[in-house]
């Protein structure tokens, strides 16, 4: 982030804290837009066709000040078909990655597509990407962790049931 963009953002973050000050906290949405961004303005990509790291890191900042449902109105309106959806759609999800693991990952397989990326976005992608694989890895072995545990929880059922026909056998 540059140092311009350093105090626009601190420069946000006052004026936000003046108006929360000055509201009594009854005008939430414009503290909230004060900070965050308009929630309906137009994709990074749309307003900068090559966007840098900075740029990037910056808009996804401004999405995830934002509150989760703020983000998730946000994502149900796009269909991650183009590439400035999708794109967004990657920065709005690595708010909270492990609430929109298929988001991400349905994003990034239709970014695939695209190879007219700038450096930054080159690397935040491979970021997300990377992030994305390891939350399969992770989703995979939770599942293989909770087959185990059923077949445990099963055996140990057959057990008790062999336990309690042995004790109803038995002579008294």
């Amino acid at each position: 982030m540059t140092v311009l963009n350093s105090r626009k953002v601190i420069f946000s973050l006052g004026v936000a804290l003046g108006l929360l000050v000055q509201s009594g906290c009854k005008n939430l949405a414009l503290v909230t837009n004060a900070v965050g961004g308009d929630p309906n303005s137009p994709l990074l990509l749309e307003r900068v066709p090559a966007p840098g790291l900075a740029d990037i890191l910056e808009q996804r900042d401004k999405h995830c000040q934002r509150s989760k449902e703020a983000r998730s109105r946000r994502l149900e309106r796009m269909t991650s078909k183009n590439q400035a959806e999708a794109f967004e759609t990657i920065m709005i999800a690595s708010c909270e990655p492990d609430y929109y693991p298929g988001v991400m990952q349905t994003a990034l397989l239709s970014l695939r597509k695209h190879q007219d990326w700038s450096s930054g976005a080159q690397s935040f992608i491979k970021l997300m990407q990377d992030v994305s694989d390891s939350q399969q890895r992770m989703l995979a072995y939770n599942q293989k962790l909770k087959q185990k545990l059923e077949q445990t929880i099963e055996a140990i059922g057959a057990i008790e049931e062999g336990i309690n026909q042995r004790t109803e056998e038995s002579p008294k």
